[in-house]
C-alpha cells in the first residue's frame, strides 16, 4: 500500500475527530449556562416533564394514557396539549 495514501487517510481521521469534538464542544454550551436544581433533577430522571403555564411536574407517558397529551418543548419548560385537563401533578421546588 501506499504510504502517502495511509498518511492522508491518518490525517482526515484526525481532522474528523477534531471536528466532531469541537462540534460537541459548541453544541453543550448552552445546557451548561443552565443550572437545575437537585428536585429538578431527580424528576428528570424519574421521566416527569415540567408544565411551563402552571409549573408543575407530570409523567409525560402517565399524561399521555390518561389524558390523552402531547408534550412539546423540553423537559424543563415544556408545552402539553391534552384533550382532557390535567389534575395533580407535583409543584416545582422553589
Amino acid at each position: 500500500m501506499n504510504i502517502k495514501l495511509i498518511l492522508f487517510v491518518l490525517v482526515l481521521v484526525a481532522i474528523g475527530f477534531a471536528g466532531v469534538w469541537s462540534f460537541e464542544r459548541w453544541d453543550s454550551k448552552p445546557f451548561q449556562d443552565q443550572a437545575i436544581t437537585t428536585f429538578q433533577h431527580q424528576m428528570l430522571l424519574k421521566g416527569y416533564s415540567r408544565d411551563h403555564l402552571t409549573h408543575r411536574w407530570y409523567n409525560a407517558s402517565e399524561a399521555y394514557t390518561n389524558n390523552g397529551c402531547v408534550v412539546y418543548g423540553s423537559p424543563l419548560d415544556a408545552t402539553f396539549n391534552c384533550r382532557t385537563p390535567l389534575s395533580d401533578g407535583i409543584p416545582d421546588e422553589k
